[in-house]
């Protein structure tokens, strides 16, 4: 019997698979290899770039010889500028101070200067600085103008940087004046450093974009060119930018985010770079123009005070008057203020990120009629339009944003469910250029239809006009759908009907279905509740006729200016894909229904008197997704002429130019947001000393009645009537001809019925002046927490 010896395997052979083996890893080590030193790179520069950003050393001047100096400062406590023939100069007040809101968080501490002198030298008057009301140094000031420099670290308790001057009391003969020392200038800069937090935020959230990058199918090139860039960019924004409510940290933190959610929307590495500069753009666009917020927004603050505390959903405890009109951002801000947060701080924070959210939104709805390249137009419009900057990252603490980002969505999910992308962006270049269809898909489920009337029906508890816009909606829907069914079915008489019906009422049943299902209960409370059909608010804020539309043509045409002028023109240009016959069914048609019908409500409505055309925040995206799409088709004809080799010249210098205008065009808007933040302050102030010094049964009457009764919580009167039910309903002669919300008044029934225990001084003419007062109040004088001085009416 005979055995086979087993086959043995070759040396060569072995070799040659021991070598393969080491060539695989080798190249996976070269791999990783690469990977890390690509990411370190990136890590490594933004880091040095970020070092040298806060090496960069601003410089905040006020010139106290001019009337109104431009500067960030605040000011308290200083007389009006003067001459002597020889040099200008301003008098302060026995006390009085400089302020320079958020300090603390853009640097630990800071060196002031001041420049400074007294008529005559007296060695037993002694000068005091303060840092936010504590004693660091004194002097006796001389005869001399000298500059007097102080170091002053930052107080970590407290955001803004105070500093304060404390002089003795000196009258001049035939000055009634009370005068403390001459300046003519001061200064803050500050000494900046590259925090522990904010290297870890910046090291952590760039390892996270990488890492989604490279998951999401990116190169090693791209994710490098993406990070790399979004570093740079980083460090020249934090380079350029100011103290601001949130930290560096959660600045570079929310960009990051921004890019991360870009880097999850789209594969291409131009639009996942250029959405990340675009959401820098936007989070630090409250460190690079004034932040703020609007005394309005602590009205439902307010309310949320109340109700967190257990007081119900109230302004003045006892008196159901529905003053707000935003149940659910009122609801949200209960929520942090029972858990214990900081309203404020939460205010700007959910205003970048509803900032983020919209803009990213934007690209996704643009990107799906017209591609990745001018949806990245539409998203550079949104994040440059100052006017919902200024209502969202850059504060003001209202509902805007998220009514905004409420209609959007509901808006891009009836329109992919109504009008499917158009075949153009699923072929390569050069297919035909026709929409798919127009009409809605009958296969779609009900449960996508439902989020349509889910999300029209937050935004109704978000803002009332959601009903409006739900309506649109529906009446667009049952257009378009009746339309379509009319050019499919061949048929006549209740056939034809009945087809057509039933082409429209599922889809028509489970939007309405859903959005009844949360609007109506929702009615049915606050009328049980307050027992009003409508808002207090409509009552105060409406009437006039054409008056008031004719105030609102003019709010109007400054939003038109605003947002690019001759370029709103573009909306009405279709774009290259729009070939469509049944041009009610398209997407574009649905955009045009919703921002023509609202412009025309905020027109009769008058609009309202907050900077920035608050209520044209909402149109800002879809108006964007227009202009885009006009912009295609401009730019499509365009390349079909001889001038085609100017196209991209042309476009690239009217995007930079218009994104340019409308980003830095709001000086006078600046002017009046920094103006609202200073007034806050003092009503936030006089909240504080009446919360201090007054009983818990004492009232106040107040024109802006928001952080005054929220820092007080006190009783307060709204004289202007959004929160009293009989101001509202006042008669108003000259309704349309003031500004929104603040012609209503019945200084009689203030006095006579409601009894206010204080009454500040700076209202005094709603009452006709000091005269009127004196019989029943006596002036006094307070002193709030920050050494402010405040004329006080109280009650005998």
């Amino acid at each position: 019997m005979s055995s086979e010896n087993p086959p043995r395997a070759s040396a060569t052979g072995h070799n040659d698979l021991s070598m393969q083996d080491r060539l695989r890893a080798t190249g996976s080590l070269r791999h990783v290899l690469a990977e890390l030193l690509a990411l370190m790179l990136v890590c490594l520069l933004t880091i040095l770039g970020l070092g040298l950003a806060v090496r960069w050393m601003p410089r905040y001047p006020v010139d106290l010889s001019v009337k109104e100096p431009d500067t960030r400062l605040e000011l308290a406590g200083f007389h009006i500028p003067e001459s002597n023939g020889e040099f200008q100069y301003r008098w302060s007040q026995p006390y009085a101070f400089f302020q320079l809101q958020h300090a603390a968080n853009y640097a630990p501490g800071y060196l002031a200067s001041v420049r400074l002198r007294v008529p005559t030298p007296d060695p037993t008057r002694q000068l005091t600085f303060l840092l936010n009301e504590r004693s660091v140094a004194t002097t006796i000031p001389s005869a001399a103008f000298r500059v007097y420099s102080l170091a002053l670290p930052a107080d970590p308790h407290a955001t803004a940087l105070r500093l304060g001057l404390q002089a003795p009391e000196l009258h001049i003969p035939g000055d009634a004046r009370s005068l403390g020392v001459v300046l003519t200038r001061a200064e803050l800069s500050p000494w900046r450093t590259l925090p522990i937090a904010d290297i870890v935020v910046t090291l952590c959230s760039l390892l996270a974009l990488w890492v989604i990058l490279r998951l999401m199918g990116s190169g090693l090139l791209g994710a490098l060119l993406v990070c790399g860039l979004l570093g740079l960019a980083l460090a020249g924004l934090t380079m350029l930018s100011d103290p601001s409510p949130l930290g560096t940290a959660w600045l570079i933190g929310l960009t990051l985010a921004g890019a991360i959610g870009a880097a999850l929307l789209v594969r291409e590495t131009a639009a996942r770079l250029g959405l990340g500069v675009l959401a820098g753009l936007m989070a630090f666009s409250g460190a690079l123009r004034p932040s703020w917020l609007t005394d309005d927004a602590f009205i439902s603050f307010r309310y949320a005070q109340n109700l967190a505390e257990g007081h119900g959903l109230v302004y003045n405890i006892g008196e159901r008057v529905e003053g707000f009109t935003n149940f659910l951002w009122t609801i949200l801000a209960a929520l942090v203020l029972w858990l214990g947060g900081d309203i404020v701080w939460w205010s700007y924070l959910s205003g970048i990120i509803l900032a983020l959210l919209i803009m990213l939104s934007t690209f996704a709805l643009a990107r799906r009629f017209l591609g990745s390249g001018w949806g990245l137009v539409a998203a550079l419009i949104v994040a440059t339009s100052q006017s919902l900057l200024i209502h969202t990252a850059r504060g003001a603490g209202l509902e805007s944003g998220l009514f905004t980002l409420l209609v959007l969505l509901g808006s891009m999910v009836y329109l992919r469910l109504s009008a499917p992308a158009p075949l153009p962006l699923r072929q390569e270049r050069g297919a035909a250029l026709s929409p798919i269809h127009d009409g809605p898909r009958k296969t779609s489920s009900g449960l996508r239809w439902s989020l349509v009337g889910l999300l029209f029906g937050l935004a109704t508890l978000t803002r009332p006009e959601g009903l409006l816009l739900f309506g649109l909606t529906g009446v667009h829907l049952i257009v378009s759908t009746w339309l379509n069914s009319s050019a499919t079915q061949t048929g006549s008489g209740f056939s034809a009907i009945g087809y057509r019906l039933s082409a429209i009422v599922p889809f028509v049943s489970y939007m309405a279905g859903m959005y009844a299902l949360i609007v109506i209960p929702f009615f049915l409370w606050r009328y049980g509740y307050y027992g009003d059909l409508l808002p207090n608010t409509f009552y105060a804020k409406t009437g006039g006729g054409l008056r008031a539309a004719l105030r609102g043509l003019t709010y109007a045409g400054g939003f038109a200016l605003a947002f690019g002028g001759p370029l709103l023109l573009l909306t009405l240009v279709p774009p290259p894909v729009a070939k469509s016959g049944r041009v009610a069914g398209s997407w574009r048609s649905y955009l045009l229904l919703v921002c023509g019908v609202y412009t025309l409500y905020i027109i009769a409505i008058g609009g309202d008197h907050f900077p920035g055309e608050r209520f044209f925040v909402t149109l800002v995206p879809w108006l964007a997704v227009l202009i885009a799409a006009g912009f295609a088709g401009v730019y499509t004809r365009i390349r079909s002429t001889r001038m085609r080799v100017l196209a991209v010249p042309l476009l690239a210098i009217v995007l930079i130019g218009y994104a340019g205008y409308s980003y830095t065009r709001a000086t006078e808007q600046d002017q009046i947001v920094a103006g609202s933040d200073e007034s806050l302050e003092i009503w936030r102030e006089i909240g504080w000393w009446l919360a201090d010094q007054s009983t818990p049964d004492a009232s106040v009457a107040a024109m802006s009645a928001g952080a005054i009764a929220f820092y007080s919580e006190r009783t307060t009167i709204d004289m202007l009537g959004l929160t009293d039910r009989h101001i509202a309903r006042v008669v108003a002669l000259e309704m349309g001809e003031g500004a929104a919300g603040h012609e209503k008044r019945d200084p009689a029934y203030v006095l006579d019925v409601r009894k206010p225990t204080y009454i500040p001084q700076m209202w005094e003419d709603y009452f006709g002046g000091a005269d009127a007062l004196r019989s029943r109040y006596e002036l006094i004088t307070i002193t709030t927490r920050y050494g402010r001085e405040i004329g006080m009416w109280h009650l005998k």
